[in-house]
């Protein structure tokens, strides 16, 4: 279990890490946005020439103002959603692959202890390690195998007779 919780915490790291600094960041740069347009609208009012409708140009601007808080409002409201969505996939994504990795060399280490402490109590018959992998924990099991098979082997080789 501890191999799982390892494994989970790095592939948590690497990807919510970025993920989380790419979101802040994209956050900030809509606030900027935001406060750079109302500021550009505001300079334009300013501006406006002193033969125009002043309740003309109040009206339009303050129309394209609220318009453009709305939109900047449903970005930002996008932006978290899909920052929030995207950080549940990669937990998802992370706790099967830590799965998926550390449930063979869990199982390899339980029929270790298990197989060891048999071992240590003098019981080699019926012990075996049965790993079906083909990388480098079925490797070790093979290795661990061969050990107890070659240890039977010296063990009935030079049993006394009697006891044979």
């Amino acid at each position: 279990m501890k191999i799982f919780v390892k494994l989970l915490a790095v592939f948590l790291a690497v990807s919510i890490v970025p993920l989380s600094i790419i979101g802040f960041v994209s956050y900030s740069t809509m606030q900027d946005l935001e406060t750079a347009s109302l500021d550009k609208m505001n300079t334009i009012s300013d501006q406006a020439s002193a033969d125009a409708n002043p309740e003309e140009i109040n009206q339009t601007l303050q129309t394209s103002r609220s318009e453009l808080s709305n939109q900047i409002e449903g970005y930002r409201n996008t932006l978290v959603l899909t920052v929030v969505a995207a950080i549940f996939g990669i937990v998802i994504i992370a706790y099967g692959f830590a799965y998926t990795l550390s449930n063979p060399i869990e199982k390899l280490r339980r029929e270790m202890r298990d197989i060891a402490e048999e071992v240590t109590e003098g019981e080699f018959d019926g012990t075996s390690i049965t790993v079906e992998s083909n990388d480098e924990i079925g490797d070790l099991a093979d290795s661990a195998s061969n050990i107890i098979t070659g240890m039977k082997y010296f063990i009935q080789k030079y049993k006394p007779e009697e006891d044979k």
